[in-house]
């Protein structure tokens, strides 16, 4: 532009002109491919229309429900087995730990986690009567949170100040039974809620839909907290997680018992897929 507002050769001209003509295409062009996802989605998503999914919705900022690969072993290899096979579709799992006294199942040594290296980041769900002595033994640099229960023996307030000083979020699971009006101080505390959808002891519980309705009911009293359900999610009836209003799903058996885990677990994002498109 020259000091008059105009054009100083025919280039730019042709520039003011065909600027907003692209701009325009492309929008329109964008507009067509998100449409023709979205169309193609409603018949079946596929793995590569699926990725392209859900980066589209991390970047118009839309929160999704999200699957985490729950690992539960009573033995040291069955555990790096799965682990292992989780490294190769995961990017994030849940391990479980388990006193035998707490709930009736023993897991391997707390401490194998120490020398566990991995390309995981994962959260630990304390199945255990007594949390502190157990995070006494457990320090690993992919670890990034701890889940104790409310019903275990622990002074909540104590264990939460610990776990921060360890730089580490904190959860909180809660039994079947338990109600919210029991919980619901020290619940403002944590950063998680962790819902347990079956009895905790081992792979395979029967799930309990009534443990929605409280997941529901907590999901209004504590908008800001991230929240979470652990067993008895299935491709049937996962979409009752998704109304709920949880950040994730802590899913064992139905990735790891049968079939390929991999597959399983793509499964699940598939479906999760569908739901978004039919909102």
């Amino acid at each position: 532009m020259n000091d008059f507002g105009t054009p100083n050769s025919i280039f730019e001209s042709a520039t003011y002109i065909l600027a907003p003509l692209l701009l325009f295409r492309f929008n329109y062009s964008k507009r067509s491919y998100e449409s023709d996802l979205y169309s193609e989605r409603r018949k079946k998503p596929d793995s590569d229309n699926l990725r392209i999914y859900i980066w589209m919705n991390e970047f118009k900022g839309i929160k999704q429900m999200k699957i985490v690969p729950a690992i539960l072993a009573e033995n040291y290899d069955d555990f790096l087995g799965r682990l292992r096979l989780a490294e190769s579709f995961a990017d994030y799992v849940q391990i479980d730990i388990m006193d035998g006294s707490f709930v009736p199942t023993l897991s391997f040594p707390a401490q194998e986690l120490n020398k566990v290296k991995t390309s995981l980041s994962f959260e630990v769900h304390l199945m255990v009567k007594h949390p502190f002595a157990f995070m006494s033994r457990i320090s690993n640099p992919n670890l990034k949170k701890v889940i104790f229960h409310f019903e275990s023996d622990v002074k909540p307030f104590d264990f939460i100040e610990q776990m921060k000083k360890r730089v580490l979020d904190v959860g909180m699971a809660i039994k079947p039974e338990t109600t919210i009006d029991l919980f619901e101080k020290t619940a403002e505390m944590v950063d998680t809620l962790l819902f347990l959808t079956v009895d905790p002891c081992c792979y395979g519980n029967p799930f309990k839909p009534e443990v929605v309705e409280k997941i529901r009911k907590a999901r209004l009293m504590f908008k800001n907290k991230t929240m979470a359900a652990d067993g008895g999610a299935s491709l049937d009836n996962l979409k009752l997680f998704v109304e709920a209003g949880l950040d994730y799903v802590c899913v064992g058996s139905r990735i790891f018992l049968k079939g390929d885990p991999a597959r399983n677990y793509k499964l699940f994002q598939e479906k999760l897929a569908e739901f978004e498109v039919y909102k």
